[in-house]
């Protein structure tokens, strides 16, 4: 029987170490998993496995359960207790579920009983080598969002899937040193996104030089680039190094690259080539180990097809793409964003600031943000210079929708707000109750209208930071409370509070899901 390969981008580099002590069924095994594209290795023995297991490295496991001198119960412990992370698919004569959970809880990755089928063989190792490639892809994704953290870096990735989607690719794209470039809006980020690249890279102890292509007058791009020698112009003195050989063994990020004019674009397509380049006013070659990260938020395929870029310098650049999202389309990530930027800088300003109000969030979030991260950052910043209270109100944010105010019972209590987190319970959502002294008692007035005041205040925040965490969506807002769409919809109306992810639209009691 002919087993169709399987997916060589996902088989591929995966070694494949398969144990059984009847050496003609191992033999198949070894022929068998070749072809489907494993580098596979047999071993009769459990002893004879352990004693390849450093030499092989393997990737996945199969062996069979019964053999004379060590057990493949045996075997599969002292493999988990050197690597857990290694997959082993357990072969079995005895067709027992108590077996087969047995296996299971001390490490077993998968259990199959003989006689084999080799079809359905095919089928689990397939499932089993991607289970182990997304393992490790997300061990290597961990890695490299830890390592972007450090000092100098400073790229915040959000939950959405748009900037997950975007992160996913980072580790496949660290592993190279082949160029690439990322496109996207001003402000969405590249440099930091390249910065991630190269701390994640083998080139992560090397320089990390970025340059501006915009920035570089007429006339200096070759000097820039290149360097130049003690006498090659009037004012040259003892000559100086360009970026290229600045970022000799790291990373040059050549930021909005669609800027090179077209003279100096060869120069730069024969150091791509060549890795090789020469000083202005000198004669000798020199060579650099440089990757080239290039951003642009210009459409270079427009720039070739109207002549303002080299093609052949394009698909140089253009070997590994990655397209970053502008904020618009990832307002989920909004909070989390504008936490991190207030918290930096409560300590920079010396004036502190516990958060948001969830009206602040809505105002925010109303705002299209064409500027993207970059001018959320500089909106923060002025909303923690205009705030009264100790926290940031919508009346504070600069942006948005005027219409998106705080009202007067948090004026009327020196902006004391009740911060309830909802959180999910069996499906239902909690409230975590606000510490002592938050609530507006309201002790001048009689006890009935105090006790009014104090839980139309609780409802209308309440129902404010409940749309918040749900992106202004009532049915998901309204499941998550445990109540009827009907009576949230009735409270909204009761308080004037609007509906949709951006907190417009939408009659009151009539709200737009969004």
């Amino acid at each position: 029987m002919v087993l169709e390969p399987l997916d060589p981008p996902v088989v591929g580099g995966h070694r494949l170490l398969v144990v059984d002590d009847d050496e003609d069924l191992c033999e198949l095994l070894v022929d068998v998993a070749r072809g489907l594209g494993f580098d596979a290795t047999g071993a009769t023995s459990a002893a004879q496995a352990l004693d390849l297991f450093s030499a092989v490295s393997p990737t996945l496991v199969l062996t069979d359960l019964v053999m004379p001198d060590l057990s493949g119960a045996d075997l599969l412990r002292q493999i988990k207790k050197q690597n857990p992370s290694i997959p082993v698919m357990v072969m079995s004569v005895v067709n027992s579920v108590e077996q087969a959970v047995e296996l299971l809880k001390i490490g077993a990755d998968d259990y199959l009983t003989k006689p084999l089928d080799l079809e359905v063989l095919r089928h689990r190792l397939d499932a089993l080598v991607r289970k182990a490639t997304t393992g490790r892809e997300l061990q290597e994704l961990q890695q490299l969002v830890d390592r972007s953290f450090r000092p100098g870096v400073g790229i915040i990735w959000g939950t959405s899937r748009a900037m997950l989607e975007v992160a996913s690719q980072l580790p496949r794209i660290a592993r190279t040193n082949a160029s690439v470039l990322l496109h996207g809006e001003s402000g969405t980020g590249k440099e930091l996104v390249a910065r991630a690249i190269h701390y994640a890279s083998q080139r992560a102890k090397g320089p990390m030089i970025s340059i501006s292509c915009a920035s570089i007058p007429d006339g200096l791009w070759e000097r820039e680039f290149f360097g130049h020698v003690k006498g090659a112009f009037s004012d040259s003195g003892a000559g100086g190094p360009g970026v290229v050989e600045t970022a000799h063994e790291g990373t040059l990020f050549l930021d909005e690259v669609g800027e090179i004019p077209l003279t100096m674009q060869p120069k730069l397509l024969r150091f791509l080539q060549e890795k090789e380049y020469r000083a202005v006013g000198s004669t000798v070659l020199k060579s650099a180990n440089v990757r080239i990260v290039a951003a642009t938020n210009r459409d270079l395929k427009t720039d070739v097809m109207e002549g303002r870029f080299r093609e052949d310098l394009y698909y140089r650049l253009n070997v590994l793409q990655l397209q970053l999202p502008p904020l618009r389309r990832r307002k989920e990530d909004l909070p989390h964003l504008a936490s991190h930027f207030l918290h930096r800088y409560v300590e920079e300003f010396d004036k502190p600031a516990e958060g948001f109000t969830p009206r602040a969030i809505q105002r925010l979030s109303s705002h299209d943000f064409p500027g993207n991260v970059r001018e959320l950052e500089n909106v923060v910043q002025q909303a923690l210079v205009a705030a009264r209270h100790s926290v940031v109100t919508a009346n504070d944010i600069p942006v948005g929708d005027v219409a998106i105010v705080e009202h007067d019972p948090l004026a009327r209590n020196g902006g004391a707000t009740l911060e309830y987190k909802v959180q999910r319970t069996r499906g239902r959502a909690s409230a975590q109750p606000p510490s002592p002294g938050t609530l507006p008692v309201h002790g001048d007035l009689p006890y009935s209208e105090a006790r009014k005041a104090v839980v139309e205040s609780f409802e209308r925040q309440y129902v404010e930071q409940l749309l918040a965490s749900h992106q202004g969506n009532v049915s998901r807002a309204a499941t998550a409370a445990g109540l009827p769409r009907k009576s949230l919809a009735r409270i909204m109306k009761r308080h004037d509070i609007l509906a949709g992810p951006q907190g417009t639209g939408g009659r009151p009691g009539r709200p737009r899901t969004g």
